[in-house]
């Protein structure tokens, strides 16, 4: 690895989003389906159908809080129309920008069909059956009468509409769709446009729906497109063939695959738009479990990628077997990525039962690796040790303590 590539990581401490397009991921990208979102199913399929049973008998509570909030100042109803309308429009904003996007808008406008039709079956189904009444798309220009509609339609759609987009946005794009969630379920209420139960309907329907395209379709990963990656290789000096991404993605960054002009498997960590925030989840989550979680909390994508080309080293310099780095770098584009021989050997996991001789190399392995090295692994699991023959390899040390 040349150490003007190294250089290149350490010198840009500007590695935040600000550089990142606004569409980072795209459908070509691995997808995937998460244990999470068969929680949220059933979970918000439960809430929903009690918020529509609970809004077919005008919950006290409802009726409380309208008297609560009926007698608010005009400036904050002002700001309450402002910021009603403004999610809206920004929501709109954000779907025309994903669908007219080059490589977005045939899997985004797949999941937001799906997504919104599910969304709007359900709050016609559920709206009438809970108050007799169809639910308005703009309660502002309607009478609603003695009840206000179940659920409200406007925050269902903008909140189905942001997350769905959510998993294709940068992170500073992301905390900005928050926002947009917050206002556009408070502003109703203060407006007096929804009930307490009814906006509460729309997040969980929201959120229900999202779920039930993610279980169908798979989340995207948040990583850059491969046409993108392989002009960051060729960026930082590596040419290379069969470029594709695993379709296992574990960790806090992207993991892909690539032959280089010489014949040799490369191995590639892409630390993307989102890999800082990613392993800052990480981390909080690991150090439940350890001592110490791997680098600190501030640490950007830049000083992440340091952080592992400096441990491989340290590593290679005492002597352990671990894969030899050949490339280092960041683009113009806000990519940073880690290039490195691929791993031999078989994972540790694809093992039936490994041999005495084999666990002998391993224990032997790990403790040069604390004594002569002075390395704590952080993230020892079946998939970072790989063995061949006699011999052990440690990979993943970006996770060391």
């Amino acid at each position: 690895m040349s150490a003007r590539s190294l250089i290149e990581v350490g010198s840009s401490r500007n590695d935040g989003v600000a550089r990142a397009p606004l569409f980072p991921s795209e459908w070509t990208v691995p997808r995937r389906r998460r244990p999470s979102d068969v929680v949220r199913l059933f979970a918000m399929g439960l809430a929903f159908v009690l918020l529509a049973w609970a809004a077919s008998g005008e919950p006290v509570v409802d009726a409380r809080l309208s008297e609560f909030l009926a007698d608010l100042p005009s400036w904050l109803r002002t700001l309450a129309w402002f910021g009603y309308t403004a999610s809206a429009i920004a929501a709109l904003v954000l779907l025309a920008a994903g669908l007219l996007s080059q490589h977005e808008r045939g899997a985004l406008a797949r999941d937001l069909v799906c997504a919104l039709g599910v969304s709007i079956v359900l709050a016609v189904v559920a709206g009438r059956l809970a108050t007799g009444e169809w639910p308005h798309l703009l309660p502002e220009l309607f009478d609603a009468g003695d009840r206000l509609g179940f659920p409200t339609w406007r925050p269902t759609l903008v909140v189905t509409v942001v997350l769905v987009l959510e998993p294709y946005v940068n992170a500073s794009v992301q905390r900005w769709m928050r926002w947009m969630i917050a206002v556009v379920v408070v502003s109703p209420v203060l407006l007096g446009l929804s009930t307490l139960t009814g906006i509460l309907g729309s997040l969980s329907l929201s959120l229900l729906s999202v779920a039930v395209v993610r279980l169908a379709f798979g989340s995207p990963e948040g990583l850059p497109s491969l046409d993108r990656l392989g002009a960051t290789l060729a960026g930082i000096g590596l040419d290379v063939t069969h470029l594709a991404y695993r379709d296992n993605q574990p960790g806090t960054v992207g993991l892909a695959t690539a032959t280089a002009t010489d014949g040799r498997p490369l191995d590639i960590k892409v630390y993307g738009v989102d890999a800082a925030d990613r392993h800052r989840a990480e981390r909080v989550w690991r150090s439940l479990w350890y001592r110490r979680a791997g680098p600190a909390p501030r640490a950007g994508r830049s000083e992440q990628a340091q952080h592992e080309a400096l441990a491989v080293l340290s590593a290679r310099e005492a002597g352990i077997n671990v894969p030899a780095l050949v490339g280092a770098g960041m683009v113009d584009n806000g990519d940073v990525l880690l290039v490195s021989i691929g791993p031999s050997g078989m994972p540790l996991r694809d093992l039936e039962e490994p041999t005495e001789a084999q666990l002998v190399a391993l224990w032997a392995e790990l403790a040069a690796l604390h004594e002569r090295a002075r390395i704590s692994h952080g993230g020892i699991d079946p998939l970072s040790v790989r063995l061949e023959g006699d011999d052990a390899e440690f990979g993943e040390l970006g996770e060391i303590g």
